[in-house]
This record gives structure tokens, sequence and C-alpha cells, in this order.
């Protein structure tokens, strides 16, 4: 994965959580001037610091690493949660049984 794509990732993960460059490198023992440089893609993080990106903006390292599918299904599976977050207890019980019976019936029909 490119320096600009690790970074435009930082950058929207950054302001998803309204964090400034400033307080996010405080979050991971750094200095903004780092951070500005990732998310511009003038510097490459190495593993130790992508795994306290991980940790300070509540992502798996998978997201730095450009394993597309786990990207995409962590997206999808956060805004989920976010939804069912609303939902009554019945309500959540309703989705996950729906859940179930698609899977089911998806995973049949791929045999």
């Amino acid at each position: 994965m490119s320096n600009n794509v690790v970074g435009n990732l930082i950058r929207k993960k950054r302001k998803e959580l309204n964090l400034t460059q400033a307080k996010l490198a405080e979050m991971v023992d750094s200095d903004p001037y780092y951070i500005s440089r990732l998310e511009t893609g003038k510097k490459k993080p190495g593993s130790k610091f992508l795994i306290a990106l991980s940790n300070a903006l509540d992502i798996p390292t998978d997201f730095f690493l450009g394993i597309e599918s786990n990207v995409a299904l962590h997206e999808q599976v956060s805004t989920i949660e976010k939804k069912m977050e609303k939902l009554s207890v019945e309500d959540k019980e309703m989705v996950l049984y729906i859940m179930d019976i698609l899977i089911d019936r998806l995973s049949t029909e791929e045999e």
C-alpha cells in the first residue's frame, strides 16, 4: 500500500474521531509534524508505529496493511454495530435472526 493511501486512511480516521494531529501525536508518543508527514505521504510509518496508531485510532492493523476485504468488512460491521445500538433487545435479536437466515441461504447457494 502506498504511503499516500496510508496517510489518507490515518487522516480520515483521525478526523472521524475529531482528533487534531497534535492530540493523535500525543496519543502515540510522537509529534504533530510527523503525523502531518504521514498524512501527506511524505513518511512511511514503521510496524511498531502502525501498532500504536492502530490502538490510538481503534482500528485493526489490517486497515493499514491494505487487506482491503478486511478493511471494508470492518467498516461495514462498525456501521451495523452503531445502527444496532439504537435498537431494542428484541429488535437486535430479530436482526441477528434475519442475518443468520441470509448467511445460511447464501452459503448453501455457493455449495
